[in-house]
């Protein structure tokens, strides 16, 4: 769904906490799953349709499903913009 609203990519990995649900676990006893969480850096022009995407997409806006943030990022190397394609060439290089 970002993709498709205009994040070049992203960064998956998991990690643990709790949240409303995992108070409310089973007879009351705190569970802690892993929680995937996904960075992802865009242009201004597209922030507000990527964060909306994925709040659609995670059913965010329901409770208990995770939540998402913006947060402005004052310098970035290597991002390369969804319409520039490279080729493998110069993915191979150092």
């Amino acid at each position: 769904a970002m993709t498709k609203a205009g994040a070049g990519g992203a960064t998956i990995f998991f990690a643990r906490g709790t949240g409303i649900r995992e108070r409310l676990g089973l007879l009351g006893i705190a569970i802690q799953p892993e929680k995937e969480v996904i960075v992802t850096v865009t242009d201004k022009d597209t922030t507000d349709q990527v964060f909306d995407a994925m709040v659609s997409a995670g059913r965010l806006n329901h409770p208990g499903m995770g939540f998402i943030y913006t947060q402005d990022v004052g310098r970035v190397v290597g991002l390369i913009p969804q319409e520039q394609e490279i080729t493998e060439e110069e993915a191979k290089q150092d």
